[in-house]
């Protein structure tokens, strides 16, 4: 991940992975010369993992261009494997959708599984890792005991999350799939004066979509706003790892529903507002409109840009651009402070204030919270001293 003049952050694509959303998902008269500057350093042999994701809409986009490589035969191998993957994983939905109709609990598809078929024109296109999906917290309890009874065991212990910071959690299948429960749609959408209703305007705006042909319920999602305002945080995360399929994601909504009306611009950045990610939103936005010629309604970008940013809003936003720019102070602590600081920006601010020294304390592994300051002191002295042998060396 780099920095990208006139942008903040240090989460944009290298050089080699730009060209590459060019050819995923960029302008199609564009495609052939990406490819050729993206081939100048990009070697399928070492490809990444966030590179390889990409595979199957590059390959797809460079046949559709006529363009002639002797990598597109393996390309298209890894988008049959994903077809095939996904095409297990959309019966696991349907079967999921199915049960989950017939007990009655309201739930929402999240991320892939409902980006595929809703937003791509093949589903081979968009690799799915595992199933998301967000129930009431009102109905946790029943919803893990109903899966438990169809095969699916936790993979946590209960008390795993110590400290209420969570967004899902991890069941596992025999069969080999994976489903993430969620409770939240994100660390990001706490709503701070109501927690209790987080979620309640993603529900209030869902939509109705086919998770398989034929299926013999219906499933429900986030509309293409709110798919559009979670792709933006996700994307943006500290670990910099979903970047390339979030903005191949967000590229792909906004050109598949452009052209018929269905993502309203004015919700996207009034959910922005709701819950303080109008700088996130903004920053991907103009990424998207200056690399990849997105689209994006000027409108939206100026609603955003004149949007105000409280100083606890401007000091998250910083966490999650550049979670190694508190190093120089606090050295490797930088993430772990970084990392709690977006955890908790849903939070109440003295709520957040009173957890940090339990969640030092248990990041640091010590036994008591006394020990934080202490420890912290002893790396200060340690740090200082480094700099003055530095300095007295040169």
């Amino acid at each position: 991940m780099r920095a990208v003049p006139g942008l903040a952050g240090r989460w944009w694509p290298e050089p080699v992975d730009e060209e590459l959303l060019r050819v995923a998902v960029g302008p199609a008269p564009g495609v052939t010369d990406a490819w050729k500057r993206a081939r100048r350093s990009f070697v399928l042999d070492h490809a990444t993992g966030p590179q390889l994701e990409l595979a199957p809409l590059v390959w797809r986009r460079l046949t559709d261009a006529g363009v002639e490589d002797p990598d597109l035969p393996r390309l298209k191998g890894i988008h049959r494997r994903t077809w095939y993957l996904n095409q297990q994983r959309r019966d696991e939905l349907a079967r999921l959708v199915a049960a989950f109709a017939a007990e009655r609990i309201p739930m929402l598809v999240l991320k892939g599984a409902a980006l595929a078929p809703l937003y791509y024109r093949d589903v081979g296109l968009r690799p799915m890792g595992d199933i998301d999906l967000l129930v009431p917290r009102s109905q946790w309890d029943r919803t893990l005991g109903f899966l438990a009874r169809h095969g699916w065991h936790r993979r946590l212990h209960p008390s795993a999350d110590v400290f209420g910071l969570g967004q899902a959690e991890p069941l596992d299948h025999p069969t080999g799939s994976v489903l993430d429960l969620h409770w939240l749609v994100g660390w990001e959408f706490r709503l701070r004066d109501d927690p209790d209703r987080s979620t309640e305007p993603f529900w209030a705006a869902a939509i109705a979509f086919d998770p398989v042909a034929g299926a013999p319920a219906p499933a429900w999602t986030l509309c293409a706003a709110d798919h559009l305002l979670h792709l933006c945080a996700h994307a943006t995360r500290a670990s910099g790892v979903a970047m390339l399929r979030g903005l191949a994601d967000a590229a792909t909504l906004i050109s598949t529903t452009t052209p018929t009306g269905a993502l309203d611009w004015d919700r996207l950045a009034a959910q922005a507002r709701r819950y303080h990610l109008t700088r996130t939103v903004y920053e991907v936005l103009t990424y998207l409109d200056r690399a990849l010629q997105a689209g994006v309604p000027q409108s939206t970008r100026q609603a955003l840009a004149a949007c105000p940013v409280g100083f606890r809003d401007r000091l998250v936003f910083r966490a999650r651009a550049n979670p190694e720019g508190w190093e120089p102070l606090v050295g490797g602590a930088s993430r772990t402070l970084t990392a709690y600081l977006v955890m908790t920006a849903g939070l109440p601010a003295s709520k957040a204030l009173r957890m940090l020294p339990e969640w030092l304390r248990v990041m640091a592994g010590l036994d008591h919270t006394w020990q934080v300051p202490v420890q912290a002191a002893r790396f200060a002295r340690r740090r200082l001293a480094r700099r003055a042998g530095a300095r007295a060396t040169t």
